[in-house]
């Protein structure tokens, strides 16, 4: 038998259990079986509206939110070496014990199955395990920006009235998200921007390709759209 885990659970998670939680039972295997019709590359707002369709009284972003605890809790499943169960069994736990509003024993039993039930769900699997792939690496680019601005070259006798000439100097700015200080920023001069537009260009070649290939292929996929 695996040994227990202790977890907490931010507010933000719980929010999302108590949803979980309060759905009628109905409800909540409507939204089960919802799930199985989504691709689970979906961007989090597309997502959410989609679900939300099935039911008006819960918001897009409520239930944006359930299926980011389902995806960030499942990973703990990989980075602790252990199984759903476990995991299961230690949200239950941790969320009962910071929202008390009973203490009837059926209460934690039925949570638990649909913590469970959730974070099985083959969908959430997928979802988990593509996006773990596709953010494998520390840091992701969100944003790029390159400034060129020209400088001038006083006399070198140190006046400040006197022009020598001038200089083109450009700084690439990236916004990442991760580890990486962000945002960065380099000096490039043309020919290194000359260079990178080359790697770009052959990427976006290879991008394409890729896509292309995993649609004749028939295979899903699985690549995680932007949020």
């Amino acid at each position: 038998m695996a040994d227990p885990m202790q977890l907490s659970i931010p507010p933000v998670f719980r929010r999302a259990l108590a949803l979980v939680e309060t759905m009628p039972e109905p409800q909540f295997r409507t939204f089960l079986s919802t799930l199985t019709e989504c691709r689970p590359s979906l961007g989090s707002s597309d997502l959410g509206e989609q679900l939300s369709r099935i039911t008006p009284d819960i918001s897009a972003s409520n239930f944006a939110g359930v299926i980011e605890f389902a995806v960030s809790t499942r990973a703990l499943i990989a980075s602790f070496e252990t199984n759903l169960d476990v995991v299961s069994e230690a949200v239950t736990q941790a969320y009962l014990a910071t929202d008390k509003k009973s203490d009837d024993p059926n209460r934690g039993v039925q949570i638990g199955e649909r913590v469970r039930a959730l974070l099985g769900h083959d969908f959430v699997a997928l979802r988990e395990k593509s996006r773990s792939l596709a953010s494998e690496f520390s840091s992701t680019l969100r944003g790029s920006r390159c400034l060129v601005d020209m400088r001038p070259v006083f006399s070198k006798d140190g006046q400040t009235g006197q022009l020598e000439g001038a200089i083109v100097v450009a700084t690439l700015r990236l916004d990442t998200s991760g580890s990486i200080d962000s945002p960065l920023h380099m000096r490039v001069d043309l020919e290194s921007l000359k260079s990178l537009k080359s790697t770009v260009d052959r990427a976006l070649e290879k991008f394409g390709f890729m896509q292309e290939f995993v649609k004749k292929s028939e295979l899903r996929d699985l690549t995680p759209e932007a949020d």
